[in-house]
């Protein structure tokens, strides 16, 4: 993955690469090794990196007037200080209390297939230059991921109209374009148990995770990004959810930012750590439930590269459903 990202793009037309930027992007923290669905990502992800940032040509480093049209910044109840990067209260208690809610939830009985839905919103490009285009707003995307016993996935994105981004983000009307319908294979190591075999203790949980200390230095930063990836990838139980939350209890460096409402607008908890020294993820979760309902990547350090100052939000996602499905519920190719 490393090499892949050094390499200079090359500019697709059109949306070709919309598809394979979104794994790019929602794996972009959390890989380690084969657990990158290495066969989720085919030749077509070269073209793909013309935008894995979110804002058009970020990997040449051409310039990118960005700014009119990233989306506004969260507020959020207890957050301290008014700036970036956000801070606020220790997260450890209200992580474990989340955890004691997830862990209480009933989980659905596992099926054959299961179905990742999420909701996400990119900025538009300009297709001639592959620079953010300031007066294009914001394009919704709808991904569905169904992923078979074997390991095969079959991912199917749509594109919505452009939004205002000073207006809210929930989309209700917007008429839906499907722009890729692929299928890939898999193997069964990477298959719809995955999540199901993981360990509900959340040190054994972390040790699986995270064999090797030396790949992870910023554990909460490992931790974070690992609770993003999985839930954009399987039906993940409620004890590994708890287990999850647990083990990001345990780390240093995560903030609670307080109440606030994602944007889809369901209420939820806001908890931020830091990725790098430049940037920061911001996790969603229903505080009655545990659930996990997306995540934010924030710039907290003005980038020349992507043409942004900070902070920008420069991608966010939001989980609309996660399921086990019968074989006859997944839509004929």
């Amino acid at each position: 993955m490393e090499r892949v990202l050094r390499t200079q793009p090359q500019r697709a037309p059109g949306l070709v690469w919309s598809i394979c930027r979104w794994w790019l992007i929602l794996r972009t923290f959390g890989i380690r090794g084969n657990r990158w669905l290495l066969a989720v990502v085919p030749v077509a992800a070269t073209a793909a990196l013309v935008a894995a940032i979110v804002v058009g040509s970020v990997l040449s480093g051409a310039p990118t007037p960005a700014v009119a049209v990233t989306p506004p910044m969260p507020v959020f109840s207890s957050a301290v200080g008014g700036g970036v990067p956000l801070r606020g209260e220790d997260a450890g208690p209200v992580l474990r209390h989340l955890a004691g809610r997830a862990a209480a939830q009933q989980d659905q009985p596992v099926g054959e297939d299961q179905l990742v839905d999420i909701a996400e919103w990119w900025v538009q490009t300009n297709p001639d230059t592959g620079e953010a285009d300031a007066g294009g707003g914001l394009v919704p995307s709808r991904v569905q991921l169904f992923t078979l016993p074997d390991g095969t996935m079959r991912l199917i994105q749509r594109l919505g109209e452009p939004l205002d981004p000073d207006e809210g983000l929930v989309d209700t009307e917007t008429k839906w374009l499907t722009v890729s319908d692929e299928t890939f294979p898999g193997g069964e190591d990477q298959g719809p148990l995955f999540a199901q075999a993981l360990p509900t203790d959340p040190e054994a949980l972390v040790s699986q995770l995270f064999p090797d200390p030396q790949e992870c230095p910023n554990l909460s930063q490992c931790i974070a990004s690992e609770i993003r990836h999985l839930h954009g990838t399987y039906v993940v139980p409620a004890g590994v959810r708890a287990a999850l939350w647990e083990a990001l209890a345990d780390t240093e460096g995560v903030w609670y930012l307080g109440d606030t409402h994602d944007r889809l607008g369901r209420p939820a908890g806001a908890f931020a750590a830091d990725l790098g020294t430049d940037q920061q993820i911001v996790l969603y979760a229903d505080q009655e439930t545990g659930a996990y309902l997306g995540a934010e990547i924030i710039l907290t350090e003005n980038s020349d590269q992507l043409g942004l100052g900070a902070p920008a939000v420069i991608e966010f996602t939001a989980l609309l459903d996660a399921r086990w499905l019968d074989a006859d519920q997944v839509p004929p190719s």
